[in-house]
């Protein structure tokens, strides 16, 4: 009975495999592309003495395909996704220390150029304060050699009144006891040319202390005609003037020494501020040298790190649309599989539903 039913099977297959394409269930899944397709490829099979055998061993292979397909996309998918984020991630971090990298080195080039705008203040302020060295050294020698210029013009002008002074003492101390004036010895008798050469050489000698002909005249008028107690008192009172004289010499002496030790302790101030200030200037310099060298380096260092960044972050985007291009294509092609899973399994189930049926209406006609 069996193999009489096997016959009668492959008799209705062939007889009736157009009829297979205007089942309702089939003309649902011609919907799809892959449906319409592979409903085709039956239908044609089928209408070349193909078998049902034939037919549900074609859906078993294409399901059988389909499956070990999306298997091996599975894991080819895994060993990629694996490699893209491991790389994204690499790429994350990389970007990340370079960032950091970039901002360390920022830090360092702040604070090196700080330190080099301060040496350049610095030495702003040690180049003035050396030039108002210079200055105020160029002013001391200036007012040493004025100094000693005045004290030198001072000594010949005291010396001067001081020798004119002791030279009208001695001609007037020549006067007492003598010819003097009112109350002279009445047996001392002047001539005319000892009167004359005593008063020349009082005015002479009046004149270096006084300067002035007319004062000079009265002095030796007022010397000549004085008695020898007033005589006396005038002698005294140019000695006084000598002795004030002296006293005015030794102040300004001493005025010069004070000026001397002063210009010298000031001047080797000065001198060494100059050289302590060279020596500072001059380390500045090579300070201020060295941070700009430090600097100019990490300027390139900070460029090529930029650079860097600006590849790695390119990198970084193209790995990441690498990673969602490729993940929406494995996606696209299991949705794919899954969609044509199910037109193949629905097919299998409309031919073993059809195969079901008509092997219950066989049995019926045959008395089975």
């Amino acid at each position: 009975q069996s193999v009489i039913l096997l016959f009668v099977l492959v008799a209705i297959s062939s007889t009736h495999a157009f009829e297979f394409t205007n089942f309702a269930e089939v003309k649902e899944l011609r919907k799809s592309s892959y449906g319409n397709n592979l409903i085709e490829t039956i239908s044609l099979a089928l209408q070349n003495s193909g078998s049902i055998d034939e037919v549900t061993k074609l859906l078993e292979d294409l399901l059988f395909k389909l499956n070990k397909d999306q298997e091996e996309a599975d894991k080819a998918w895994e060993i990629e996704s694996k490699r893209l984020l491991e790389k994204i991630a690499k790429l994350e971090a990389e970007v990340k220390r370079i960032q950091g990298e970039i901002a360390d080195k920022e830090e360092e080039k702040l604070k090196f150029e700080k330190l080099r705008d301060q040496a350049i203040a610095n030495l702003k302020q040690y180049r003035a304060q050396r030039d108002q060295n210079v200055a105020d050294l160029k002013s001391l020698e200036e007012k040493r050699a004025s100094d000693a210029a005045e004290f030198k013009q001072s000594r010949g002008d005291h010396e001067d009144v001081i020798n004119a002074i002791e030279a009208v003492v001695a001609e007037l101390s020549k006067l007492i006891g003598s010819i003097a004036g009112k109350n002279r010895p009445e047996h001392v008798i002047e001539n005319e040319t000892e009167k004359r050469d005593r008063e020349h050489a009082l005015k002479k000698s009046f004149l270096q202390v006084t300067r002035d002909e007319e004062e000079a005249n009265l002095f030796v008028q007022m010397a000549t005609e004085a008695d020898q107690d007033a005589l006396t008192k005038l002698i005294g009172l140019l000695e006084h003037l000598r002795d004030s004289t002296k006293k005015s010499l030794n102040d300004d002496a001493q005025n010069e020494q004070e000026s001397i030790s002063t210009y010298t302790k000031l001047k080797k101030n000065l001198e060494d501020d100059i050289v302590r200030l060279d020596k500072m200037i001059e380390e500045q310099e090579k300070n201020r040298k060295t941070y700009q060298g430090h600097i100019d380096k990490l300027v390139e260092e900070l460029k090529a790190l930029r650079t860097l960044l600006e590849q790695t972050q390119k990198e970084l985007e193209a790995t990441k649309n690498e990673y969602k291009e490729k993940k929406l294509q494995y996606e696209s092609d299991k949705a794919e599989r899954d969609s044509e899973r199910k037109v193949i399994i629905r097919l299998q189930e409309i031919v073993k539903k059809r195969l079901a049926n008509m092997s219950k209406f066989l049995r019926t006609k045959t008395g089975g």
